[in-house]
This record gives C-alpha cells, sequence and structure tokens, in this order.
C-alpha cells in the first residue's frame, strides 16, 4: 500500500487560531502525516502534528512581509518554493481543510485554478528538478524583481529604476505577485497547465465568497463534488469573523465543532 505524502505547513510563532487547528487536524484525519514549520514556537496543535525549526528551510530574514499590510504571505510564498528545492514534500496553506487525501506520485505537479484567471498556491508540489521551480527561485532572488507579465514599457521603467538605485523592493510588490500571479505565469510558460486540477478539486469556494462559510443557507457543501479534496477557507479575507459566533447550521460552525 503506497503510503500518502507528508504535508507541510508554515506558523511562524504563537497558538494557533480555531482556523488552523480545524485545517491541521483535519489533513491528519484523512490519513496525512503533517509538519507543522515554525520560528517562534507554537501552542496548541492537534495531537500528531510534528514541529520543525523553520530556519531548516528558509533564514528568518528572508521570510518578508508585504510592506502594505505587514503579512507574512510573502515570505510564506518563498519558504514553500524552498521546501520544495529542499524535495521536503507538499505544501499546504494552514487554513485549508482537508475532505479526502491527496494520493500522488513523488515527481507529480499538484495544483489547482482558483478560477478562471490565477492558479492557487495554497495546495501546492512541484518536483526538485522541474523547470517551473527553477523559474519561480529564480524570479524570487532576482534583483530587481521584474515581473515577466508586466508590459514592456513597465518593465523598461522598472530596470530604469533599479540603475538609479530607486527601484521597489519585492516587499513593495502587489499582493500575489510571488505567489498566484507567478505561479501562473510560469506553469504556462512550462507549458504545464494540463496538470492543474479544476476549481472544484482544491478551491470550490472562491475567494469572493470566503463569508459563505459562516452563512447557514449558503449552501456551501453544494458546492463541493466527488473530486473535492481541500476547502480553502481564505483566512485574510476571514480575519475580522473568524473567532467570533458562527450560526449553528453553518460550514463553520460544522467543521469547528470538534474539540481538536
Amino acid at each position: 500500500m503506497t503510503s500518502l505524502p507528508r504535508l507541510n505547513a508554515l506558523w511562524v510563532g504563537g497558538s494557533l487560531g480555531r482556523v488552523e487547528k480545524t485545517c491541521l487536524a483535519s489533513a491528519l484525519a484523512v490519513g496525512h502525516s503533517v509538519s507543522l514549520y515554525t520560528y517562534h514556537g507554537v501552542t496548541n496543535t492537534p495531537r500528531g502534528i510534528d514541529i520543525l525549526d523553520a530556519r531548516e528551510v528558509l533564514p528568518e530574514h528572508r521570510l518578508i512581509r508585504y510592506k502594505g499590510t505587514g503579512s507574512f504571505a510573502l515570505g510564506s510564498n518563498i519558504f514553500r518554493y524552498e521546501l520544495m528545492r529542499r524535495g521536503l514534500g507538499c505544501w499546504i496553506d494552514a487554513d485549508v481543510y482537508f475532505l479526502q487525501s491527496l494520493k500522488f506520485a513523488a515527481d507529480s505537479h499538484i495544483f489547482g485554478w482558483e478560477d478562471e484567471q490565477y492558479i492557487g498556491s495554497a495546495v501546492l508540489h512541484i518536483p526538485q528538478n522541474s523547470p517551473l521551480l527553477t523559474d519561480l527561485l529564480v524570479f524570487v532572488t532576482s534583483n530587481p524583481v521584474v515581473p515577466p507579465w508586466w508590459t514592456l514599457n513597465k518593465r523598461l521603467r522598472r530596470r530604469i529604476v533599479a540603475m538609479l538605485g530607486r527601484a521597489p523592493k519585492l516587499e513593495d510588490l502587489p499582493w500575489g505577485t510571488v505567489g498566484p500571479r507567478a505561479l501562473t505565469y510560469y506553469i504556462k510558460k512550462n507549458r504545464l497547465t494540463a496538470h492543474a486540477m479544476d476549481p472544484d478539486v482544491f478551491y470550490p469556494i472562491h475567494w469572493s465568497q470566503a463569508e459563505d462559510i459562516f452563512a447557514p443557507d449558503a449552501a456551501v457543501q453544494s458546492r463541493f463534488t466527488s473530486r473535492t479534496k481541500t476547502v480553502h477557507l481564505w483566512n485574510a479575507r476571514i480575519e475580522h469573523r473568524k473567532d467570533g459566533e458562527a450560526a449553528p447550521s453553518s460550514f463553520f460552525a460544522e467543521i469547528c465543532r470538534d474539540d481538536v
């Protein structure tokens, strides 16, 4: 019997929230081993989670934040690419809830469309020897970072500004530049879109409908199919509601019912 792949997530430090505890526990419940990397320690993890030092994957000074929001999402994207460079397995965001296990070969590309425009990075596996991974690693370490999907004029202006010593840093770029935008661009460049799963597999709830998980009449489960493996809960979109009371019949209340 083939063992399920190990899953890897990141928590910078401190106590897990209700969303993260529930989601990590769901990955264990469907049979996966889960490693949670941390820089400053983590408390109240579900029983069975392996806690590892994140510095073994990415030095803390490279865990950069978006300047506008202070979000670690930027550094988290760099972390997952470095994780795969070391061949450590599949990445999951800590706000991904599992309905079914992931079964795939060690040399598989695993990712899925969020919608018609972008491929998401919340569930991600890229083989060590993949040109896609090489492209992503080169992109995030470039100086200056010039997104190749920008128009020619915009790219030229950025390079001229860089020559004058005034180029914006990676953390100044728009949200998602290093995540779904770069991932989608380089997947297309390397002609790997055939590997991308349809939205119902990993992202049956679109980010624009994230708050539906709190609504008792949203019929969230009706959006799932027999192929649905995970549900991305879009933590950044529900930040203001996730620690409050949820309607008893809502999807959020249903998955958080058990003590983990």
